[in-house]
């Protein structure tokens, strides 16, 4: 009796025992279902981790570490146990049987576990270190111990406090707004809740990492910071890639019936609104990081590289969005655009290297052969690298990079155009045929009401 019960507390386990369609039957709505099933997963994982206590104790034995700092990492564990449970709800509300939920997230979670323990536990450690020399470095569980030894100040605050936070809150509130929306049905509204998010999210993030640049004072965390905006804007068109190319009439006749605002309207199902907000949150973001960089800079030749890495960024990031919407809007589910923008992705970033490498080769002119690479977005790392030490051909190089950073942006520009027009076409057919069946129902209808007002016929 114990493991039906611990299968029921995921969504797929409702849907594998046949009890999914009672539940809906219920007066819950999806959030309250969601919300529920949130709990009761996370009490379960919260057994575990106070299971633990006693084994919190074995620190004191070797020293080193305050008790302060013991209770701080039972708390980041309940941290990581809440967004370990809201993924593991996402999957689980995609999938239909709880053996394709588990498999897929063991898949995910495993080196999603990983980079985050090399890059936010070692990684991360020794920039912590940098800061404050009171943290160690090296270990992979260093942010506890930097609560309580960290200097309070600007650093401390957007380091330890605004930073983490945004980090745990954004992915938390994506995973809750995606187990909603897988719930509900194919008509419905599931795009409005998820756009929100994103609309929320990137000005969180931009706040938190430009204000982590303005404490560190290193050129280093520009870099970083405009990379993790820009990455964030690719994981943000993989998720609107799913949209349906416009609203559903059920949910048309919901905004007529609700008299919904343009505003609001403008937040709903559409390929075309989500890319459009897309491509706007994200270049402002990085336009504002570019005004930081600019004005932090040491040097003239400083500043000009971080344009250059910023510029690039930006250009190839409209390409990305024009991809997105294209391939949307010539394709009938969400799988194939996802993919295709992957393939995309690989063959940009790894082509021009590839073709780099084979022109080295041929030619043994290395120096000429790196130009070959200049369509990958990688190549702002090299234009970073010239322009910054003032390099021979760092002219050469800055102009190439350029010239291939306006190709791309044209390029997204036109794919978004072509999007714009299949989309209206698309959306013109489907109300057209839908015109039609709906005339056809009317003058079905008609007959039948004529036929049975008609006097009976005599024999």
């Amino acid at each position: 009796m114990g493991r039906p019960r611990g299968r029921r507390q995921h969504i797929a386990g409702e849907r594998s025992g046949r009890t999914w369609e009672a539940l809906q039957l219920t007066s819950l709505t999806p959030r309250s279902i969601a919300r529920g099933k949130f709990l009761a997963a996370f009490t379960y994982i919260s057994l575990y981790i106070v299971m633990l206590v006693p084994v919190g104790a074995l620190p004191f034995l070797f020293g080193g570490v305050t008790a302060t700092e013991v209770l701080l990492a039972f708390a980041l564990l309940f941290v990581v146990a809440i967004l370990a449970v809201a993924f593991g709800l996402s999957v689980s509300s995609k999938f239909s049987s709880p053996a394709g939920a588990i498999i897929v997230t063991l898949l995910v979670a495993l080196p999603v576990s990983l980079a985050v323990y090399g890059g936010g536990g070692v990684g991360l450690s020794y920039a912590a270190h940098e800061q404050w020399p009171g943290v160690p470095a090296g270990p992979p569980v260093w942010l506890p111990t930097a609560y309580v030894r960290a200097d309070f100040g600007l650093a401390y605050f957007a380091f330890l406090l605004l930073l983490p936070a945004v980090l745990t809150v954004i992915p938390a509130w994506l995973f809750y707004e995606v187990t909603v929306a897988n719930m509900g049905a194919p008509s419905d509204d599931r795009s409005t809740r998820l756009r929100v998010w994103f609309l929320s999210a990137v000005p969180a993030l931009t706040v938190s990492t430009l204000l982590v640049t303005w404490a560190a004072h290193e050129v280093e965390w520009v870099y970083a910071a405009a990379a993790l905006l820009w990455s964030f804007g690719c994981f943000g068109a993989f998720l609107f890639a799913g949209e349906p190319l416009g609203p559903s009439q059920r949910v048309l006749t919901h905004w007529k019936q609700r008299g919904t605002s343009a505003l609001r309207r403008s937040l709903g199902p559409g390929i075309l609104p989500a890319s459009t907000l897309l491509t706007l949150l994200i270049l402002l973001g990085l336009a504002c990081s570019a005004a930081l960089a600019a004005f932090e800079a040491k040097s003239a030749a400083d500043r000009d590289a971080l344009l250059a890495f910023h510029g690039y960024g930006m250009a190839f990031f409209g390409f990305v969005v024009g991809f997105t919407a294209w391939a949307r809007a010539r394709a009938d589910n969400a799988t194939t655009p996802r993919v295709l923008l992957a393939a995309a992705l690989f063959v940009a970033f790894v082509g021009p290297w590839i073709a780099m490498a084979v022109a080295g080769l041929l030619t043994n002119q290395r120096d000429e052969a790196v130009l070959m690479a200049s369509p990958s977005p990688t190549f702002a790392v090299t234009m970073v690298q010239a322009i910054s030490t003032s390099a021979p051909d760092a002219g050469l190089v800055a102009t190439t990079g350029c010239a291939c950073a306006a190709a791309w942006a044209l390029i997204g520009v036109g794919l978004f155009a072509a999007a714009g027009l299949r989309v209206r076409s698309r959306l013109h057919a489907e109300a057209a045929a839908r015109s039609k069946l709906e005339r056809a129902f009317e003058d079905e209808e008609a007959a039948l009401l004529a036929a049975a007002q008609a006097p009976p016929s005599e024999a």
